[in-house]
């Protein structure tokens, strides 16, 4: 194979600046993409577990304001007063439940039988339900997304204790129903971009509620579901490796095609968990944006400076090897009454010595040539003497 060569040390200037400028560019390229990149994320992370934690604190509140609420009705003396009559007692109830966004209140007796604080009056038995057993020994307690035992429907309870106003009597417990989207109505508050969501679960990663109210509507728990869904499987690993470690923390899943990024905080106390995610490609994107850009300005910059390279020096350069060149084909030819093409004696550079070791080899020559001509003209002279006197 034929080995390529250069016709022009223009060309290997610029094929030279090229690599270099080039290899220069890219390392910058990398440095400050991985550094940006890690700096980024570190943000992007810390953002991430401050936004649970604020969702953590926000649901807190808003329950404890809303468990306040049943703790108070609760004390009414409505429930145990015999003098008001259930007219009232529902009149009033209703009228609660629709100021402070609760679907009803009721009651519910030691043995689990409960009545709706309604002018319907549904009877139903709760004994059976977990909110009922915890407010039974004492506790104000706010269930997770439950199926209500009278119409069928998705519900949350918050129930309580309730005493006799006047005895102390422990009567049995107070509650409230509220919407499925109780919690999800909060979620949805916080608005991050196209892809980002809340969601909100209990410890046994039934969904409690999420910016996506459809969601919290199908009853969806994670580990089950991911039994069936293999797109549900990551998360689901994800999110429980978290509730069984009982820790906060930031990672990556794989949900429906997508990477995403989760932020997880455990609400102590309240057997809650906050997710916080979105895809990791929208986290990324101004950021990959930005690199492509750039990209494109490094390439800019690379042109522009091959071109100066070639304008302010290779050009040049080229130029004065051409006049040297000439130069030395001229001597090369025996011209030696050809004037140096250009001047470069002032130079004190290789071209300088270069320029002056030419001069010199043709003032060389010259001598060479002066001093052969002479010689061959004492010989001539001398060869006619030599005849004359042989004549």
């Amino acid at each position: 194979m034929k080995k390529f060569k250069f016709k022009s040390i223009k060309s290997v200037i610029l094929l030279g600046g090229f690599a270099l400028i080039s290899v220069i560019c890219l390392i910058i390229l990398l440095i400050s993409s991985t550094l940006s990149k890690q700096a980024f994320s570190s943000q992007v992370e810390e953002d991430m577990q401050v936004t649970a934690t604020q969702v953590s604190e926000k649901l807190v509140s808003d329950i404890v304001h809303t468990e306040k609420i049943i703790e108070e009705l609760a004390t009414n003396p409505m429930l145990s007063d015999d003098e008001y009559t259930k007219q009232e007692v529902a009149d009033f109830f209703e009228k609660r439940a629709k100021n402070t966004g609760f679907n009803l209140f009721f009651t519910v007796a030691k043995d689990g039988k409960g009545v709706n604080l309604t002018h319907k009056a549904e009877t139903f038995d709760v004994s059976d339900t977990e909110y009922f057993k915890q407010s039974m020994q004492g506790k104000t307690y706010t269930s997770s997304i439950i199926t209500d035992v009278v119409t069928g429907g998705k519900i949350m309870v918050i129930s309580t204790p309730y005493y006799d106003t006047y005895t102390g009597e422990f009567l049995g417990v107070f509650a409230g129903i509220k919407n499925v989207d109780f919690i999800s109505k909060m979620c949805a508050d916080f608005k991050w971009g196209k892809t980002g969501s809340i969601a909100v679960y209990d410890k046994n990663t039934n969904i409690v509620g999420h910016t996506d109210i459809k969601i919290v509507e199908s009853g969806l728990n994670l580990v089950e579901q991911a039994n069936t869904d293999a797109s549900y499987k990551s998360v689901a690993e994800f999110f429980k490796k978290h509730i069984d470690s009982n820790t906060n923390g930031i990672g990556t899943y794989d949900w429906r095609g997508k990477k995403r990024m989760g932020a997880i905080s455990n609400i102590q106390d309240r057997d809650y968990v906050v997710l916080v995610a979105i895809n990791e490609e929208e986290i990324y994107h101004n950021l990959n944006q930005l690199e492509t850009n750039l990209i494109i300005a490094i390439a800019i910059l690379t042109l522009l400076g091959i071109l100066a390279i070639y304008f302010t020096f290779a050009r040049l350069i080229a130029n004065v090897f051409k006049n040297l060149k000439t130069d030395l084909i001229y001597v090369s030819n025996y011209d030696l009454t050809k004037e140096p093409t250009k001047d470069y004696s002032n130079r004190e550079d290789e071209i300088g010595d270069i320029y002056r070791a030419t001069v010199t080899l043709k003032e060389n020559v010259v001598n060479i040539i002066s001093n052969i001509s002479s010689h061959a003209q004492n010989t001539a002279a001398t060869a006619q003497q030599l005849t004359a006197t042989a004549q």
